[in-house]
């Protein structure tokens, strides 16, 4: 399928509700192009050989997708109906209900919230809608997994790794809900403005290009900054090579590209540091893809452009002994809790005060 094509599928797709089943399960088949090849990478193992000697494929059942995009979710609201009613028919499976959710969340409900939640009071609110608001809820989940967005984990980074991208077999190139999911990390990420084109060579998913343009703007950025005209290994080893008086410490011959002031053990070994990571840069990863055909994926380019950029800053000035430390500061917390939307979020901070607090007392 080309770009036009995917692109039907996923509105497609994301146009179904999900009544009836039948209908619009052929309504998504005549949305798709098969390809006349399809193509499925498998590790050497005892299975994969078996497959191969009976001529056979094995598929995992939804429940095991990488991708929740990959499955037709369909959710049955009146079996979940009858499941969530037949937990509350008697005052003592009430009971049971209300025993385990308080065990379950025992370490969340303050005091006052396990005071509340009483058979008395849950019988209560099942009479006034609850069953009804619990699902709406469930069928949420639906319109929630549709949506195009990436992972957001607990302590507020973002986070993806390979088996988040899914590929056209045909060409290879990034499905369109992976080219977002990439532009939204890239939009996070502080990526130097030297290594653009080589960003847009990966949103046109032509990975080995845009991992060689990544070495080149290295490359080009030491040349500029140090007047040389050497290539690769030989110029990150001039370009930030220095030499210093064993005895009095002082520097004897200063290098071309200062990272930092040098001017103690931590900002010299910073310096040292970066020049050898450089120096590997280039007689690894770069001479393999300048002088062979690589077919990298996806992962592998961006690991070149994230590390390309750590460097690039670094050559700007941003040394990691100068600009990596926490500044002490007066924070005030209340504004602070006022201002976080969610409430799971705002106890999950009160939590984290108390244990800080806890944790000062005892070692002030």
């Amino acid at each position: 399928m080309n770009h036009n094509d995917r692109e039907h599928f996923w509105q497609t797709l994301c146009s179904l509700p999900g009544n009836d089943i039948v209908a619009e399960r052929e309504q998504l088949f005549k949305a798709i192009k098969y390809p006349k090849l399809l193509f499925r990478y498998r590790p050497v193992s005892t299975k994969s050989l078996d497959a191969l000697r009976t001529n056979k494929l094995y598929f995992s059942s939804a429940n095991y997708y990488d991708d929740p995009f990959d499955t037709f979710l369909h959710i049955d609201i009146e079996a979940i109906r009858k499941e969530y009613l037949s937990a509350f028919q008697t005052p003592e499976s009430t009971e049971a209900v209300v025993d385990g959710v308080k065990s379950l969340l025992g370490n969340i409900l303050s005091e006052e919230q396990a005071a509340q939640f009483t058979v008395e009071n849950v019988t209560n609110a099942l009479s006034h809608g609850l069953t009804e608001s619990f699902l709406n809820a469930a069928l949420s989940l639906r319109d929630e997994v549709k949506k195009d967005t990436w992972s957001v984990y607990r302590n507020g980074t973002y986070g993806f790794d390979f088996y988040d991208f899914t590929f056209c077999p045909c060409c290879g190139s990034l499905m369109p809900y992976s080219l977002k999911k990439l532009k939204g990390f890239f939009e996070v990420y502080n990526i130097h403005a030297a290594l653009s084109d080589a960003v847009q060579l990966i949103y046109k998913s032509e990975f080995e290009s845009a991992a060689r343009e990544a070495f080149v703007a290295v490359e080009n950025y030491l040349k500029k900054k140090s007047g040389l005209d050497s290539h690769g290994f030989d110029l990150a080893t001039r370009a930030l090579s220095f030499e210093i008086d064993k005895q009095t410490g002082e520097i004897k011959r200063a290098p071309l590209i200062a990272i930092n002031d040098l001017k103690n053990e931590s900002e010299r070994n910073e310096q040292d540091g970066i020049r050898y990571m450089l120096m590997g840069f280039f007689q690894g990863p770069r001479n393999l893809y300048q002088h062979n055909h690589i077919g990298s994926g996806v992962s592998n380019s961006i690991s070149v452009i994230i590390e390309a950029s750590f460097f690039l800053h670094l050559l700007d000035g941003h040394s990691i002994t100068q600009n990596g430390r926490w500044i002490p500061e007066t924070v005030d917390y209340r504004e602070i809790y006022q201002k976080v939307p969610k409430r799971i979020d705002r106890w999950r901070l009160v939590r984290l005060l108390k244990k800080r607090a806890r944790r000062l007392k005892k070692n002030p």
